[in-house]
């Protein structure tokens, strides 16, 4: 399934392509095409940021120092750039590791 997908995309890619230099400006809307093909497992992706979220604002008010959403991000952004090239782009999670 993962590479009918790969497929449809790097097709849709090469035909936006013809006769323009490749460039990553999303003129068309490949990204988002994706994320609503599997608009269940993004909506589930996005439960658990709201839900990793709530806990670390929670976790946040008995601390002295408060933390930033940058904070927030350093923490987490391995596993959810994982969690997102692996479920949305079907990369294999071993060749991913940070």
């Amino acid at each position: 399934m993962v590479n009918k997908e790969l497929r449809a995309i790097l097709k849709s890619i090469g035909e936006h392509a013809k006769g323009r230099s490749l460039t990553l400006k999303l003129n068309s809307h490949i990204f988002f095409d994706v994320l609503e093909a599997k608009k269940n497992i993004f909506d589930k992706f996005k439960e658990s940021i709201n839900r990793d979220w709530k806990e670390f604002k929670l976790k946040n008010q008995t601390r002295v120092i408060k933390k930033t959403y940058s904070s927030f991000f350093f923490q987490y952004f391995d596993e959810l750039l994982t969690f997102y090239l692996q479920n949305f782009w079907g990369y294999d999670t071993n060749s991913l590791k940070l």
